[in-house]
């Protein structure tokens, strides 16, 4: 159960929302070149995600699970409030920028690291992929859902809806 959540409370940050809609976003915010910038922005996730790599056992994987849901949190919040108030510009970018850096030092890969290390050898074979066929189902609900949640509750719902998730995430990762 704790592995299947994990890989839940991934998808459900909304991270692939950004990702397919990176230069929509960057474009409405009143970029430019929205495809230079969504450049940019995967260059800091790759950066991070090195980063992550050298730092997670001297920091610990829950701890780098729950401050990167942390920055998760603070950069939703942000978009709903930039939604919401149909503010544009930098703090949409920096935002988005902050976003995938603080995905990539704990929600991005610890999941798939730690679902291998807490699931039992003996239920390694059937557990784990269940866990990464969640993952996979999730990342598909999340990206088909966003229309319908955003002609139900507009862009601001729908984040608030991954921030919602977010700090449920949060919850979990300290309680489990």
């Amino acid at each position: 159960l704790i592995g299947f959540l994990t890989m839940a409370f991934q998808q459900l940050s909304g991270i692939n929302v950004l990702v397919f809609y990176l230069n929509s976003i960057f474009t409405s915010a009143g970029v430019d070149d929205a495809t230079i910038a969504s450049v940019g922005v995967m260059a800091v996730q790759v950066i991070c995600t090195m980063l992550a790599t050298a730092v997670i056992d001297q920091f610990g994987r829950k701890k780098l699970l729950f401050y990167s849901g942390l920055g998760l949190a603070v950069c939703q919040a942000v978009f709903v409030y930039c939604y919401w108030t149909k503010t544009s510009g930098i703090l949409v970018i920096l935002a988005a920028v902050f976003f995938f850096a603080s995905y990539s030092v704990g929600q991005g890969g610890i999941p798939q690291l730690y679902v291998n290390e807490i699931i039992p050898n003996r239920l390694k074979s059937r557990g784990v992929p269940i866990c990464f066929v969640t993952q996979w189902g999730m990342s598909f609900v999340v990206t088909q859902s966003l229309a319908s949640m955003v002609s139900i509750a507009g862009e601001a719902g729908a984040f608030g809806f991954y921030l919602v998730c977010t700090l449920l995430n949060m919850v979990f990762i300290m309680t489990f």
